[in-house]
């Protein structure tokens, strides 16, 4: 049985994990792109991130014109809507 990603989205989680574990056992911070943030946050597209980025609910960087986000920073603003 293959188990190489079939689409897309699958294709970028499995590069996002991958990523992630070499990151983390380098013990640096995990910066995440728009689709790896969506993914992550478990929202339905990147147009749903970009809306709550522009409503300010999610702390975002700018790398250009570029989106990054600090998975730490988006731990901690999911905590404060918890709460």
């Amino acid at each position: 049985m293959d188990s190489a990603p079939k689409n897309s989205i699958e294709r970028v989680w499995h590069l996002f994990t991958s990523a992630e574990r070499r990151v983390v056992a380098l013990g640096r911070q995990v910066w995440l792109t728009s689709d790896e943030a969506a993914l992550y946050l478990r929202l339905p597209t990147a147009k749903a991130l970009y809306q709550t980025v522009r409503r300010g609910r999610l702390p975002v960087h700018y790398l250009g014109n570029r989106l990054r986000f600090l998975r730490t920073e988006l731990d901690e603003a999911l905590e404060r809507s918890r709460e």
